[in-house]
């Protein structure tokens, strides 16, 4: 031992603060929650490095809290009764932080809002930490989310049991086994202008402070906004894949969150987006937008124009070109004559178009104007680096990817047409097989192709007279079929990750 302390000593460790290395040592022996859990994190995140393609950390890491310490034990006077261990599961933030601070936490009224992957790690900390453990004290947890299977990856409170049931009741209950003392109270309801004869002013003036724990910005700037009326502390968090962010909001002393905004994230190339993508985001970013122009679009177009036909067509005549408004009307027409057939089989009709034009058809017409030998205008190989030449694929009904392609796919058409849905896979693999499509036409594609997208757009052809025929054409039949359905028979569908 005392070869050792010799060898230590003799050590050069260069500078150091010395009331770092005194108060390391005066709080080694205890724990608090919230340092163990970020803890947590860098030994996970290590684990998850050595097991990869990265390297773990090799070397020390230091990383202390010392700036949350109360004036008391920074002018060395943490040995006072208010200090000593008080003998409960609390004692070792006591030693820290004293009797006062702790009878302050257990009487917080906190209200939470969201009860997600961050929701689910505070309200453990509240727990662990004593926030709300008392009678006067309160912890309110809103989320107006069920649980579902792929939550269960991040959303670490909640198990396979579970799933079907409300966020905030479960994460609360779950808590408040940590420790029996929480006292949570859990709601389902959104936090919004609808809900302010819930959350009306008595409830917001009762609360020490609130936890944003939200995944959307929308509800994120309604609550700064109320915090900001009541003149309530808010803690904001937020997290977006391996990114995050956290921001304590202070009446009169910080700005708020909504006085600051995120710079604009980097966009991807729509060269790229459409033609080119080497990256799961991009194909991610693809699925999205073509969501939105599939189930969304047309039967909001519809919608629209059934609750009025002349302002739909006003608005077409005045913001689209002509070859824009016949596809807008060709599109309506067509998911009407659908609604009146009321045939399952055109669904798995259009599904299986789709899936030739974006997984056969438009792939070939790539390769057409690309071949596999095309050079760049520099003579370097087109097909080189992210850009990688594809492969197209016929569809096979025999094949269940493809079928798992043409289900979903037919069965979004069937619901946004309010037709009953099909979800026998058999079934559905008997129409895809025998439903007949127009067939592959060769045909070159224009593609702008990246350093091209600042090139001035061309101008729209004026229209010809032979469209304002068709156009003309279209809203007579629009109009002979309209009669014949309310707005609520085509419903838009919504996005929702969860949902398979």
């Amino acid at each position: 031992m005392e070869a050792a302390s010799a060898d230590i000593k003799a050590q050069d460790f260069g500078e150091f603060d010395e009331k770092v290395v005194e108060k390391a040592v005066q709080f080694c022996q205890y724990q608090t929650s919230p340092l163990a859990a970020y803890f947590g994190g860098i030994v996970a995140q290590e684990i998850v490095k050595k097991t990869g393609k990265y390297s773990p950390l090799k070397q020390w890491l230091h990383f202390d809290i010392f700036e949350t310490l109360p004036r008391e034990v920074v002018e060395g006077q943490c040995l006072h009764a208010g200090f000593q261990p008080s003998g409960d599961r609390y004692e070792d933030q006591v030693a820290i932080y004293g009797s006062a601070v702790m009878d302050k936490l257990k009487k917080i009224n906190l209200f939470m809002i969201g009860a997600g992957a961050l929701g689910c790690e505070l309200v453990k900390a509240f727990a662990l930490m004593g926030i709300g453990c008392s009678a006067e004290g309160k912890v309110h947890i809103t989320d107006n989310d069920s649980i579902e299977v792929s939550n269960l990856n991040r959303q670490f409170l909640f198990r396979a049991n579970n799933v079907g049931k409300p966020k905030s009741a479960t994460a609360g209950a779950i808590a408040a086994q940590m420790n029996p003392e929480l006292n949570v109270s859990a709601y389902q309801n959104l936090v919004a202008p609808d809900t302010e004869d819930f959350f009306n002013d008595k409830f917001w003036e009762s609360l020490t402070f609130v936890v944003n724990a939200v995944d959307n910005v929308k509800a994120r700037l309604y609550v700064d906004k109320r915090c900001a009326w009541y003149e309530l502390p808010l803690f904001e968090s937020g997290t977006l894949g391996t990114k995050a962010n956290s921001q304590m909001i202070i009446p009169h002393v910080t700005q708020t969150y909504g006085d600051s905004q995120d710079p604009p994230e980097d966009s991807i190339p729509m060269c790229t987006l459409r033609n080119f993508p080497n990256l799961i985001e991009h194909c991610i970013e693809w699925g999205r937008d073509k969501f939105t122009e599939l189930f969304v679009d047309g039967a909001a177009d519809v919608v629209s124009y059934l609750e009025d036909p002349k302002g739909f067509l006003a608005r077409l005549k005045a913001n689209e070109t002509s070859s824009t408004a016949i596809d807008k009307l060709s599109k309506n027409l067509k998911l009407m004559n659908m609604k009146k057939a009321a045939n399952f089989e055109d669904c798995v009709k259009i599904a299986k178009e789709w899936f030739n034009h974006f997984f056969d058809y438009e792939i070939r017409n790539l390769q057409l104007t690309f071949p596999k030998d095309s050079k760049t205008k520099e003579g370097a190989p087109f097909w080189s680096g992210p850009k990688r030449y594809p492969d197209h694929i016929e569809f096979d009904a025999k094949n269940p990817h493809h079928i798992n392609f043409i289900l979903p796919f037919a069965n979004l058409i069937a619901s946004n047409l309010g037709l009953p849905e099909n979800r026998d896979v058999n079934a559905v693999e008997a129409m895809a097989a025998s439903v007949q499509v127009a067939p592959y036409k060769a045909t070159k594609i224009h593609v702008k192709l990246e350093g091209e997208e600042e090139k001035k757009e061309e101008p729209q052809p004026a229209a010809t007279e032979e469209d304002g025929v068709v156009i003309e054409k279209l809203t007579e039949e629009l109009a002979g079929l309209a009669s014949a359905f309310k707005k609520d028979d085509f419903v838009p569908a919504e996005f929702e990750k969860d949902d398979d």
